[in-house]
């Protein structure tokens, strides 16, 4: 939204990856390069955990800013692609995002706002703890990016994403977040489906295998929206897992749970799928709780 990312290779560092967001140029050039600073400082507020993106480098290139920031080798929306994940994977992974959330929201962010999979990158854990068993079982994180400066009622984000109140221009909250992890935890554990009945990434942003434009607007959306986001659960199966998301995509904000209770359900499940590898668990999120 604020900025045009490239893609390096830093060979001097062992051909690490690296993001380069730079200022959008526009015709407005101080508003860009002022929006893009505002954004900055805000992620720059939410460093020091392990389930948000750190940037570490910031200059100017004459007056243009830009920054640096490692890039991971897949982001979730690629792991929702390949449906690879266990379960008890995809458990922990959407608490590393609520976990990611939470520690936003404690550094003074509203809501993330475009909460979406390209946006969490993953890492795995298992190059530090690859002699453990049963951290190959929880060893996939989140590492959540691309925070949004407070607008509010902003339309310009992912549509598939979107909360009713973001389409309605009304007041935004945790809930917001809540809805879009309630579609990508639909997304996740119902092999790339999403609620309104297609699989999201052959659809938007650009339509595979010669399917039409419907979903790469917002009309298919706002009409989804208008008929209270009903949910199609002819690609699903019946579970409790699925019961709860369907909780969180709930049309009214007040009636879906909020992030606590979202992170209590999950846990709960993750400790009934594998107790031990509950335990390991535990271990990282006392950690990245300091």
């Amino acid at each position: 939204m604020y900025s045009e990312t490239y893609e390096i290779e830093q060979e001097y560092a062992a051909n690490i990856y690296v993001s380069l967001p730079i200022s959008r140029p526009t015709e407005n050039k101080e508003k860009a390069i002022s929006d893009f600073i505002n954004a900055l400082n805000l992620q720059l507020k939410l460093h020091y955990h392990a389930c948000v993106h750190p940037l570490f480098y910031i200059d100017f290139f004459f007056d243009t800013p830009y920054i640096q920031s490692r890039k991971y080798f897949e982001n979730l929306d690629q792991v929702i692609q390949k449906n690879e994940l266990s379960m008890l994977q995809k458990i922990s992974m959407i608490i590393y995002i609520i976990m990611g959330l939470g520690h936003s929201y404690k550094r003074g962010v509203h809501c993330h706002q475009d909460l979406q999979p390209s946006n969490i990158f993953t890492r795995d854990y298992i190059f530090c703890f690859d002699d453990l068993e049963n951290f190959k079982k929880i060893n996939k994180t989140a590492d959540i990016s691309d925070f949004v400066i407070e607008t509010n009622h902003n339309k310009n984000f992912a549509y598939p994403y979107m909360a009713p109140e973001q389409f309605l221009s009304e007041r935004l909250s945790a809930k917001t977040d809540v809805f879009a992890l309630g579609v990508i935890a639909f997304e996740l554990f119902n092999q790339a489906y999403h609620p309104i009945g297609i699989k999201t990434n052959a659809w938007w942003p650009k339509p595979k295998d010669n399917n039409p434009d419907l979903y790469c607007n917002s009309k298919k959306w706002e009409e989804w929206v208008d008929q209270k986001c009903p949910i199609n659960k002819s690609n699903i199966e019946s579970n409790t897992i699925n019961d709860f998301i369907f909780s969180m995509l709930s049309y009214d904000p007040s009636d879906r749970p909020d992030l606590a209770q979202c992170k209590l359900f999950f846990i709960k499940k993750l400790k009934e799928e594998d107790e031990l590898a509950m335990k390991y668990f535990d271990i990282l999120r006392k950690k990245n709780q300091k």
